[in-house]
């Protein structure tokens, strides 16, 4: 299954430094996760595992 990027949001918070989310599609479906990570990397791995987790 492929994965792809469609979004990268910074969340203002009231503590120093902001949180990074990113929303990642299933290619070829409207299947959208909403992950935080520091990286792309990291949120493909997270959406990953996410839909791994499901899948059980």
């Amino acid at each position: 299954m492929e994965l792809e990027i469609i979004e990268v949001t910074y969340m203002e918070s009231k503590t120093p430094g902001s949180e990074k989310r990113y929303r990642v599609r299933v290619k070829g479906t409207n299947i959208i996760l909403n992950v935080r990570a520091d990286t792309a990397d990291e949120a493909i791995e997270k959406a990953r595992r996410i839909i791994d987790d499901l899948k059980d």
